[in-house]
């Protein structure tokens, strides 16, 4: 998960420069440094809220140290009068005790193994050299903002747009097997029709029969999904991929 992958980067970092002696030096502003990081995935954090209320001290704690770097550090030290750039062994040393507790929070509600099922390290395996050239850009993008959001333990989002990849697949399926547009039609039509003709392995009527239900369950404002619900979805769109090209 890099949100936790970020956030331990800052506790080891911070951790260091408190102990080592000579004091290590971390630049505070400046691309992908610990401002940035910071504020890169603060969003993500907000989402995780929204799902998992004890975290929500995580959340306020980091916008505070936000609002204190930025206010606190300069980008570049001067030649001639005042600004700090790297940051000081007392923020370092404070900044090491929260971030440490912020991992520690955020990886609390997934000690159950079977909670998550994608793991960083099995992307190679779930995404392999070639399979997202079979689709179009636009899906390609979809496929990849799904992941990032299920690596981010943000599940409902990734559901909803994993459900749209299924649909431009089905959509695009018709087409190529009927010569006919499905533009206007429905996600259970063009499945009925699919059905009725024998244009349908019985895989494929498994797989779309079961993203079908989830789409329908979408629909209903209030709907949210859960992580290994979000996987799985994934995880049938990325066997449909392989199916259906």
């Amino acid at each position: 998960m890099q949100l936790v992958a970020d956030l331990t980067s800052i506790y080891e970092r911070c951790r260091s420069a408190a102990l080592i002696t000579p004091y290590q030096q971390i630049q505070v502003k400046g691309p992908d440094l610990l401002l940035s990081v910071l504020q890169r995935d603060y969003p993500f954090i907000e989402g995780l809220v929204g799902h998992y209320e004890s975290i929500g001290w995580v959340k306020e704690s980091i916008r505070n140290w936000i609002a204190y770097l930025d206010k606190r550090y300069v980008e570049q030290a001067p030649l001639i009068g005042r600004g700090v750039a790297t940051l000081e062994d007392n923020d370092a040393r404070r900044l090491s005790e929260e971030a440490s507790k912020w991992v520690s929070s955020i990886i609390s509600p997934y000690s159950d193994p079977g909670t998550v099922l994608i793991k960083e390290e099995s992307l190679d395996v779930i995404l392999p050299d070639g399979l997202l050239s079979r689709i179009d850009q636009s899906a390609r993008e979809d496929v990849r903002d799904a992941l990032s959001y299920i690596l981010h333990l943000l599940p409902t989002p990734a559901a909803m747009i994993s459900l749209r990849v299924a649909e431009y697949l089905l959509r695009q399926y018709y087409s190529k097997v009927t010569g006919k547009s499905a533009t206007g039609r429905n996600w259970s039509s063009v499945l009925s029709e699919l059905e009725q003709g024998r244009l349908l392995k019985k895989s494929l009527i498994g797989y779309l029969g079961y993203l079908r239900d989830k789409r329908n369950e979408a629909d209903h404002p209030e709907k949210r999904f859960d992580q290994e619900e979000s996987e799985r979805i994934f995880l049938q769109v990325k066997a449909l991929i392989e199916e259906m090209n």
